[in-house]
């Protein structure tokens, strides 16, 4: 995709958020933006699903509830993006520049955003997975240690949330 096409696409996203529009949703699912520049862009709602955005610029970025379940982030700069609400799941995040956190705790993969936290396929805010984590993991079959790795990573994440608090206000 080159620059142009990239740019009538954010434009009509833009007039999709920002209206009643039915149309113009940003669907960007594996699409090839590799070292692309988005800086700044809105992407808020944004399907980039599978998207490869390794070494892309995404500073100051919209990705608010933004599908990037299996895009490749690697490398890409995240400084200052906002990532609330947004899936990452089987994201791959190596090497990325950001406020998130990856964890891997003996079942399944995890991952966290200052608003968000997605375990396997299941994705909760931080206060609805520190309410429901022992019940979550005892219903997907979690051992108990397996459940208390989770635990202690999901109660280590205030640094994460207070990030969260400071980018938001």
């Amino acid at each position: 995709m080159n620059a142009d096409e990239l740019k009538v696409i954010l434009d009509t996203h833009k007039i999709w958020l920002t209206t009643d529009a039915t149309e113009g949703y940003a669907n960007l699912s594996g699409a090839d933006l590799r070292y692309a520049n988005l800086s700044d862009a809105n992407l808020r709602y944004a399907n980039l699903r599978g998207a490869n955005l390794s070494y892309a610029n995404l500073s100051g970025a919209n990705l608010s509830y933004a599908n990037l379940r299996g895009a490749n982030l690697s490398y890409a700069n995240l400084s200052g993006a906002n990532l609330s609400g947004a899936n990452l799941s089987g994201a791959n995040l190596n090497g990325a520049d950001g406020h998130y956190a990856l964890f891997y705790g003996g079942k399944h993969s995890a991952w966290a955003t200052c608003s968000h936290i997605g375990i396997s396929c299941k994705m909760l805010t931080h206060a609805e997975w520190r309410k429901q984590y022992a019940a979550i993991g005892t219903a997907n079959n979690y051992t108990e240690a397996e459940i208390e790795r989770y635990r202690q990573w999901i109660f280590s994440l205030d640094w994460l949330i207070e990030v969260g608090k400071v980018t938001n206000e």
